[in-house]
């Protein structure tokens, strides 16, 4: 098995909730891989402990980029899913399709430990 990552905002850049494609991915992709992992932004709660004992840092998820000399910030959850390798062009295609979804321009994805970005 190789890990493959994708990383999405929860939020367009118009500000709407993506909450329902996010929810139908991690659907689909526990139907055709059987499970993920995913990380996002700590709950308030814990950001103390996190100053406290700085432990919690993977969960931050949080991607920024330059476009058009404008700085976009976004709260994104990391999916990690483990995959047969004759499955990538299956992850690909669900990269592609959920990326559009939540209207992206391009995707950041990891497959087997190298960082691709995918233009949409």
């Amino acid at each position: 098995m190789i890990q493959v990552q994708l990383n999405l905002p929860k939020l367009t850049n118009k500000g709407k909730s993506n909450k329902r494609y996010l929810n139908q991915l991690e659907v689909e992709v526990c139907k055709n891989f059987g499970g993920l992992t995913t990380f996002n932004r700590i709950p308030f709660i814990f950001k103390f402990r996190i100053l406290i004992f700085k432990i919690f840092n993977v969960k931050n998820g949080r991607g920024s980029w330059l476009y058009k000399a404008k700085l976009y910030n976004d709260n994104i959850k990391i999916y990690q899913i483990a995959i047969e390798p004759s499955k990538k062009k299956l992850f690909i295609k669900l990269c592609k399709k959920y990326g559009k979804l939540t209207k992206q321009l391009a995707i950041y994805v990891v497959i087997n430990n190298k960082p691709k970005l995918i233009q949409l």
